[in-house]
């Protein structure tokens, strides 16, 4: 050894425990902490002083509030390698709005084979086929189509599964035709309302009012199926209006800026509207309000309009034939 070197000191066991904990959110398990050289009886004691239990055999190394990544992280050494955070817990970190209210519970995905069972605040999924996942954040999440899928089982209401789904769509998390696979790879149990929902999204429909609608339209004797989010050409470029019935030149419009494209601007709403107006079709703006509280008035409503507009319609086309065959006999040489 060379004069003036002090040998390296190998970390104590309480040191080392602190730096597992703070790459941990500043949580252990009780087999790390046995791991690396505490004993029953010291894990005894920080637990009687400034440590404290968030689930059976995971610490917390601080005294005072937990924030939520820490639940999260809990979940997660609780289920053990290879979990993944599912349904509404990994939708809920990728941003998503359209959840439960209640954001206690953490969800979590894990192998069949795994004897881990839900506890506290944790809620354990297990399947036969575990998907990939990938660290965010440094948490592990399920593919949003699997996390939405298994979301749509936490909740109660068609709307609310519509609101989802429609959302993963609409921001381009996913595909339609992935979260079909999903569904169908997956458990029956809760799939009914994801499986409609998707028939919805599969026509056209691209929010929770949309759909509602479609409902409203199915119901009716005189509406045929309208094109769905289908692109319109008019002066100043292609336009998408929500529903259209081309042959009649109507569009209804869901008038939300909470719903219709994810925050539209009211003004350029109206300037659409004002574009489809001035060519020709007849625009008719039903509030997802409107929707839910009259709806029988909103059907007649829109009946009424695709009559009218089916009507005029077919009155501009025989003028048209009208003027064309005068155009035509006026080219005519005389005899």
């Amino acid at each position: 050894m060379d004069i003036g070197t002090r040998p390296q000191v190998a970390p104590d066991r309480n040191e080392r425990v602190r730096d597992l904990a703070a790459g941990q959110d500043g949580l252990v398990t009780r087999e790390q902490a046995l791991g690396l050289g505490l004993s029953r009886d010291q894990v005894h004691r920080r637990l009687s002083g400034s440590w404290q239990r968030l689930l059976p055999a995971v610490y917390a190394t601080f005294t005072g509030p937990v924030q939520r990544r820490q639940l999260l992280r809990a979940a997660l050494l609780f289920a053990g390698p290879g979990a993944a955070l599912t349904g509404s817990t990994a939708c809920r970190e990728r941003g998503l709005r359209y959840l439960p209210d209640d954001d206690r519970l953490v969800h979590v995905l894990l192998a069949a084979t795994c004897q881990v069972r839900s506890t506290s605040f944790v809620r354990v999924h297990r399947t036969t086929d575990m998907p990939p996942w990938h660290v965010r954040d440094g948490l592990p999440l399920v593919a949003v189509d699997r996390a939405a899928v298994d979301a749509c089982r936490e909740l109660a209401t068609l709307r609310e599964v519509r609101a989802l789904l429609c959302e993963v769509v609409q921001r381009r998390l996913t595909t339609i035709e992935r979260l079909e696979r999903v569904l169908r790879d997956g458990a029956s149990a809760g799939a009914r309302l994801p499986r409609r929902a998707l028939a919805d999204l599969r026509a056209g429909c691209r929010s929770a009012p949309e759909c509602e609608f479609r409902d409203l339209v199915g119901r009716s004797r005189v509406l045929p199926e309208p094109l769905w989010n289908q692109g319109v050409t008019l002066v100043g470029g292609e336009r998408i209006p929500d529903a259209r019935w081309p042959q009649a030149r109507l569009v209804v419009e869901m008038d939300s800026r909470e719903w219709h494209d994810m925050g539209e601007a009211v003004e350029e709403t109206r300037r659409r509207h004002a574009r489809l107006v001035a060519q020709g079709y007849t625009v008719l703006a039903v509030s997802p309000r409107r929707l839910r509280e009259e709806p029988e008035v909103v059907l007649a409503e829109v009946e009424a309009a695709y009559l009218v507009s089916l009507s005029v319609a077919a009155r501009q086309v025989r003028l048209q034939r009208t003027w064309r065959r005068m155009d035509q006999g006026a080219s005519l040489p005389r005899a």
